[in-house]
């Protein structure tokens, strides 16, 4: 984006509504479409619980109904369920793969490739696993609540309410059908936000607002979805910059990138958290040692107590195990990392020997 594109979504965003020109009843009709006030989100609460209840009375399914029924008509399996599991973790990979190859263009070009194809696959499979939830219990009970905080939101230039008080319980009106459709199509999605949050001149505008505890011009609870995000994302970066370990500024630049060193700060932090809450009686020196064995009641214990080791250690760990399914029987010494531990020590031996003699 470029900085006058920039200001006039920031403007927009700081506004908390947007200007839209409407043809009703063959005129043209410039109108706000706001946020809705707390109260407003209360009362289309409680809409929600009544459209839903009203629903299940009627005989809709449930969500969790209708992933049985995508079952039964094989629109949905466990597979895709395994499968959707399995490109969401390889897309967390691919991010970290992405940081870690930071001076490897070439690599970086090839695992680009790979996170787009991987994210249009999830798309796919998100949308087939939620293709019936227009017919669920739920969804009916959304659109109700949906559409009353639309037609909550709808105003004059003046700032006067365009519908009467009656009107906005009417969720068949074309006008709150359309306004739906703007508010959703004119919502900026997270790469726009993303990229707004870490430039200028959005930075300055941030910094100065929090100085004086106020970005924007109303109460925290009425903030709009894209105020919010905003505030969230500006807060991400922050902390970015001002990390011991804040990386180069063209991966603070790159999302995916960005995501991947996320990952693996997060990565770090579990295992330092895992690792001091296993020290036994606070002490530490036990992992100065180069293996230390922790007892584990059960699976999930020992998978927790697994994902403490470094990824050389896991390497090692699978060394060994091929080592020991091909020989069936083997001694610690007789292990590959054990061998090649002994080669080197003998290497320096011989060679403090050797300069020993000159």
């Amino acid at each position: 984006m470029d900085t006058i594109q920039k200001n006039i979504l920031i403007n927009r965003i700081s506004l908390g509504y947007f200007i839209h020109k409407f043809n009703i009843d063959g005129k043209s009709v410039l109108l706000k479409i706001g946020s809705p006030t707390a109260e407003q989100k209360h009362i289309s609460d409680i809409l929600y619980i009544d459209a839903y209840k009203d629903a299940v009375k009627q005989g809709l399914y449930l969500e969790e109904e209708l992933y049985d029924l995508l079952d039964d008509t094989k629109l949905w399996s466990v597979d895709n369920e395994v499968k959707l599991t399995e490109l969401k973790d390889n897309l967390e990979k691919l991010k970290i793969g992405l940081f870690q190859m930071y001076f490897r263009s070439q690599h970086q070009l090839k695992i680009r490739e790979s996170l787009e194809i991987t994210k249009d696959a999830i798309i796919d499979l998100i949308n087939k696993k939620h293709s019936l939830d227009i017919y669920s219990a739920e969804a009916i009970a959304r659109f109700k609540k949906n559409s009353y905080l639309s037609a909550c939101g709808i105003y004059k230039l003046d700032g006067e309410c365009y519908l009467k008080p009656d009107d906005v319980w009417d969720t068949d009106s074309p006008l709150i059908d359309d306004i739906m459709h703007i508010r959703t199509y004119n919502l900026c999605d997270e790469v726009t936000l993303r990229e707004l949050s870490r430039t200028e001149p959005w930075r300055s505008v941030w910094s100065v607002g929090k100085s004086h505890g106020q970005v924007f011009n109303c109460p925290i609870i009425d903030l709009s979805i894209e105020q919010q995000l905003l505030i969230t994302w500006s807060s991400v970066y922050d902390n970015v910059y001002e990390s011991l370990e804040c990386p180069p500024d063209d991966v603070v630049e790159d999302d995916d990138m960005l995501d991947g060193w996320f990952l693996l700060q997060h990565k770090k932090r579990v295992i330092d958290r895992q690792k001091k809450l296993s020290e036994p009686d606070g002490e530490s020196k036990a992992f100065q040692a180069q293996e230390v064995y922790l007892l584990a009641d059960t699976p999930e214990d020992a998978r927790k107590i697994y994902n403490l080791n470094t990824e050389h250690a896991n390497l090692l760990i699978k060394q060994r195990m091929k080592a020991l399914r091909d020989s069936g029987v083997i001694k610690e010494q007789d292990m590959p990392d054990q061998k090649r531990n002994l080669q080197m020590m003998m290497n320096q031996a011989y060679s403090q020997q050797m300069k020993s003699r000159k």
